[in-house]
């Protein structure tokens, strides 16, 4: 049985049928998805290790760190996306 497939995919198509063929194109499409997860994957290991140096000195330090946690969110909702495979 597959998983299911997060309800944002689909929320704006209102019509039965074109909501179904877009699921079965997104379920279908595991290739290239497949490579954007790895790639989001990725960028979120370096912004993780990114988190880990604080400089001694940088008053910016935690403007910088919010903007990588925040970039770190949008990549783990966008990843919650493709857990259906």
């Amino acid at each position: 049985m597959s998983k299911a497939l997060a309800t944002a995919w689909t929320k704006a198509v209102k019509d039965p049928e074109k909501k179904k063929s877009l699921e079965e194109l997104i379920r279908n499409s595991t290739t290239v998805l497949g490579q954007l997860k790895i790639l989001l994957e990725e960028e979120d290991k370096i912004l993780s290790n990114s988190q880990l140096h604080a400089p001694d000195k940088d008053p910016s330090w935690a403007l910088t760190m919010a903007h990588i946690s925040g970039q770190r969110l949008q990549i783990k909702k966008t990843l919650d996306l493709l857990s259906f495979f």
